[in-house]
């Protein structure tokens, strides 16, 4: 009797979960549209490569105390801008010092050469002044060379990518002080 009460009820919700075929479902219009161009398009072709992002670090070629950064992350520089300075106090000393030699080795050397036309000094003894002056000369070349280091200049137009050191800091020759993109 059981088994009858439970079939029954289980037939009843059978039915009851079904829909007649007389009811109406929910009918849905759908519109369909086409899109109009409303303004005339003009289209340029243009060919071209496209290559990723270069960046270059850039830093001084000399040792020193960053003085003054002129530039800022984002800011766009164009070739041949003052991006930072290094303290040349140190620099132009070594400058002077050489230049007040090589004045010096100069006037030497001018009187060496007149005693030389004389017969006075021998050969091998202007040889020797004239030699030191050049390589005086090359010495103060190579300071006035690191006097010019001490400002960095952009190679290329381009972005700061990134500014990696303040003012005041010390940096070797070399090391990336900015990113340029």
């Amino acid at each position: 009797m059981k088994r009858l009460i439970i079939m029954v009820i289980i037939a009843g919700s059978l039915c009851a979960c079904n829909k007649s075929p007389h009811e109406k479902s929910d009918i849905r219009s759908v519109t369909l549209t086409e899109p109009v161009l409303l303004e005339s398009t003009h289209v340029i072709n243009h060919s071209g490569i496209v290559r990723e992002a270069h960046t270059i670090s850039l830093g001084f070629k000399t040792a020193g105390q960053i003085e003054r950064i002129h530039v800022h992350e984002g800011d766009y520089v164009r070739q041949g801008q003052l991006l930072a300075e290094l303290d040349d106090t140190d620099y132009r000393l070594g400058v002077e010092a050489l230049q007040i030699q090589y004045d010096q080795l100069k006037d030497e050397v001018e009187r060496t050469k007149l005693l030389f036309d004389q017969k006075s000094v021998s050969a091998n003894d202007y040889e020797k002044a004239f030699a030191g002056l050049r390589q005086l000369g090359v010495q103060l070349q190579v300071n006035k060379n690191k006097l010019d280091y001490t400002k960095l200049y952009a190679p290329t137009d381009g972005y700061i990518q990134s500014v990696n050191f303040s003012s005041a800091e010390m940096v070797d020759a070399g090391t990336a002080l900015f990113t340029l993109l």
